[in-house]
């Protein structure tokens, strides 16, 4: 009994980050993300290594000095949201209670899409475009593809966990989030494929210019 009331003391104190509570790491994820994301904007504009006009995240993160400042923080972002996604299975875990096999197949699942999801961060943080490409993209589709279906998965989870866990207006927000997500990685995906084939039929002699540009003469 006591071993038990101890596991139990320490499932919740894991839930909730002592005093801290885990609810603030999203907000921390949020605001280091959005820091993340301006700083290395703002410095690779300043240097002309990237068009201001809609670049893609990697581009801005691509050459020194705001690249050390994009891995760094990206390294930090990806800790971040792998130790949310665990958070929030442990949180399905102790309000399941093994009762629901569904929910917990569903739950660890989930949970294992979201991890792949922040190994995928964790390489983009780690791999620059211009570097090792193959490596990057690959980091890519498994951050913004695990992380849409995580979302999504996420989504059915709260639905399913209606009414006894949960109220059905959580669920549809999720899922406005997680379908407005994946709308928009498929938007620039099809717009990045699109981009590069009209490239190619102006210019056929020109590699595919990294990072993007509206200039015509890349390195």
């Amino acid at each position: 009994m006591i071993s038990e009331a101890k596991k139990e003391t320490q499932r919740q104190g894991m839930l909730q980050l002592g005093l801290l509570a885990a609810g603030h790491l999203p907000i921390f994820f949020a605001i280091f993300f959005t820091l993340m994301l301006s700083t290395s904007y703002v410095l690779a504009v300043w240097h002309g290594d990237i068009d201001p006009v809609f670049p893609y995240i990697s581009y801005s993160g691509d050459h020194r000095p705001e690249s050390c400042i994009f891995s760094m923080m990206l390294n930090l972002c990806s800790f971040l949201i792998m130790l949310i996604i665990y958070l929030r299975y442990s949180l399905v875990v102790e309000l399941n209670r093994d009762s629901d096999r569904l929910l917990k197949r569903m739950n660890t699942f989930a949970c294992a899409i979201g991890m792949l999801g922040g190994v995928g961060m964790f390489i983009v943080a780690n791999f620059q475009e211009t570097a090792v490409i193959t490596v990057h993209l690959t980091g890519a589709f498994l951050c913004f593809g695990c992380g849409c279906f995580y979302m999504l998965l996420q989504f059915c989870l709260t639905i399913y966990m209606y009414p006894l866990y949960n109220n059905r207006r959580i669920g549809f927000i999720r899922g406005a989030i997680a379908l407005s997500a994946t709308l928009c990685f498929v938007t620039v995906i099809s717009f990045g494929v699109a981009a590069s084939v009209e490239f190619h039929k102006h210019h056929p002699d020109l590699p595919t210019p990294r990072p993007w540009s509206r200039k015509i003469n890349q390195p």
